[in-house]
This record gives structure tokens, C-alpha cells and sequence, in this order.
């Protein structure tokens, strides 16, 4: 992800912050107030990218997995469906596909249309590939904002369930290793 102009810093506590604004107060505050206490507490990574001295996005990724429940799908058979899409044979004890988890990802609102998200999804994907010769990582997955799901779908991200479908966020899953 690195180039002669962009420069990607893991959140550290010695990281100076540049100011920044996505237009979601939500996403802002979590960069300042939340990301380096998540770090220290082991439960998320913040990475930000910086072009020259401006902070141009970040995004925070979590370990996490899919929990596989038939209450979250309409009827048995889509269920059974959806786990012979993901699973090249549906083991019935497993319950949770290994998953890496982007928990926020935010991007300056000067630079929103640059397809800067696209490639900090695809940094990711890569990223997770890579740690699979440590630890198993089968899908990719977001708690997408409704007006963020036209993007992750433009991605090939799918929905995970159908109870939350009224929900202002959706879970939504994309699949490193697509069972042929």
C-alpha cells in the first residue's frame, strides 16, 4: 500500500495524529479517543495512512468469525445453502468460519471518491491472505453502515444474515478462499 506519496504507520502510542474528518463524528472520535486504548488492550489494530503530513484515512482490524446459526436465515434449506456456497464440505460441527474483521475504516472526505476504501479493502484482503500461513482466515468481514453497503457490494461482499436487515448496520462477509 506504500508509494513514494502515501505512507501507511501502525497506531502506536507515540503516533502523532493529524487531524482528520470523514464526516462521520462517529468514526472521527474513534481515531482520537478509542483506537490507541483498543491497541493496548489487544482487542483491535488501527493503522492510519498519511500522505506527506496529512492524515488520509484509517481503518482498525479485528480478529473475529462468522457464527453459522439457522435461526439467520429464512428457512433450513438457505441455510444449508449458504454453508454449501462458503464450505467445500459443510462439516456440521463447525459453527465459525475464521474471519478478519475491518471494525472501522474511514477516509478523509476530501479524498472519498478516489478510490482510496477499494484499496484499503483490497490492502486488507491481502494482508489476511498473508497471515494464513500463521493463522486460518477464511473471510473477510464488516458490520457495513447502511450507506456504506453499495460499496461493499461493488467489492463482492455478501450479507451474512437476514435477521438484521432493518438494522443501521448489516454484517456483511467476503470470501478469500471461494470453495469452487
Amino acid at each position: 500500500m506504500e508509494s513514494s506519496q502515501l505512507s501507511l504507520v501502525k497506531l502506536v502510542d507515540k503516533t502523532q495524529l493529524k487531524p482528520f474528518d470523514c464526516g462521520d463524528e462517529t468514526l472521527n472520535t474513534f481515531l482520537t479517543d478509542k483506537a490507541l486504548a483498543y491497541h493496548e488492550s489487544h482487542l483491535a489494530t488501527t493503522y492510519i495512512l498519511q500522505q506527506g503530513q496529512q492524515l488520509i484515512a484509517y481503518f482498525s482490524i479485528f480478529c473475529d468469525c462468522l457464527r453459522l446459526q439457522p435461526e439467520d436465515f429464512p428457512t433450513r434449506s438457505a441455510y444449508k445453502k449458504f454453508l454449501s456456497e462458503v464450505l467445500v464440505y459443510p462439516k456440521r460441527h463447525l459453527k465459525e468460519l475464521p474471519a478478519i474483521k475491518i471494525g472501522r475504516l474511514a477516509v478523509s472526505k476530501d479524498l472519498q471518491a478516489a478510490g482510496m476504501g477499494r484499496r484499503i479493502i483490497e490492502y486488507v484482503m491481502a494482508m489476511a491472505m498473508e497471515q494464513n500461513t500463521i493463522c486460518a482466515c477464511k473471510l473477510v468481514t464488516v458490520d457495513a453502515y447502511r450507506e456504506s453497503i453499495p460499496f461493499y457490494e461493488r467489492l463482492g461482499f455478501n450479507f451474512a444474515s437476514q435477521t438484521d436487515t432493518n438494522s443501521r448496520t448489516r454484517i456483511m462477509f467476503f470470501d478469500l478462499a471461494p470453495d469452487q
